[in-house]
């Protein structure tokens, strides 16, 4: 059940309070500036966000009619299924963001029909779980021209930076990332395995030393620690 809604602020809706959508509520909730909605066709998680971050838990029919700005973490085939569906129900002027890497932002406007709706694209470079526990994160957006963007870039302050770009480059960065991060992975515990010690020291080494090393890595002479910079040079690795 939804519970009441206050119009004072702006209003921004999250449908989706998966992974990402939990992620993204959890940096939301810092910022005072607007009221915040969250719903999820799976109520349970919707009220577990809500009751973890202060938002609102809200109906899907609820949210279409009342929010500003609607982030849809949701996956691809659904998006277009929502927007499809609701379109004759938001919120005049509703600005839907699209955060799905996969997705073309430039299809999805192609969708709406009402001259009033307009969708942006928002993809993040970003796991959800560095994002939950407050990594910076970068957006990429293709929509330069869009009057809204810096309103978007506003609410998404609490979380990092938007750059204006190709945005469905995001795709290939956070799969190459992510690959690249895997193959690590699955070294550093077969190594780990070899020398027989525990899982949690196996958890240690991967998450609080390789996770660690991955923050700190410098891009640069200047962004070295002492001990990563004698490891360059011992095993004379090549940065980028």
């Amino acid at each position: 059940m939804s519970r009441g809604i206050i119009m004072t602020k702006s209003i921004i809706g999250l449908i989706g309070a998966g992974c990402l959508g939990e992620a993204l509520m959890h940096r939301f909730s810092v910022s005072c500036k607007y009221e915040y909605l969250v719903c999820d066709i799976c109520e349970e998680k919707a009220l577990k966000v809500s009751e973890c971050t202060g938002s609102t838990m809200s109906s899907i029919d609820s949210m279409v009619k009342h929010a500003d700005y609607i982030f849809m973490a949701l996956p691809m085939a659904i998006i277009e299924e929502f927007i499809i569906k609701y379109e004759n129900k938001f919120k005049s002027n509703c600005v839907l963001i699209n955060l799905s890497t996969s997705l073309n932002t430039l299809d999805l406007q192609k969708k709406i029909h009402r001259s009033d709706l307009e969708v942006i694209g928002m993809k993040p470079v970003c796991q959800a779980s560095a994002l939950k526990s407050g990594g910076t994160c970068v957006f990429y957006s293709s929509s330069s021209k869009s009057k809204h963007l810096d309103v978007v870039k506003n609410i998404l302050k609490p979380l990092g930076k938007v750059f204006v770009g190709d945005e469905m480059l995001v795709s290939k960065i956070n799969e190459y990332a992510t690959l690249c991060s895997l193959e690590l992975i699955i070294k550093l515990e077969k190594y780990l395995k070899s020398l027989g010690v525990d899982d949690e020291v196996k958890k240690a080494a991967v998450v609080t030393v390789a996770g660690g090393t991955l923050m700190d890595y410098p891009y640069n002479s200047d962004n070295f620690n002492d001990y990563i910079k004698n490891l360059v040079e011992k095993y004379q690795l090549e940065l980028c």
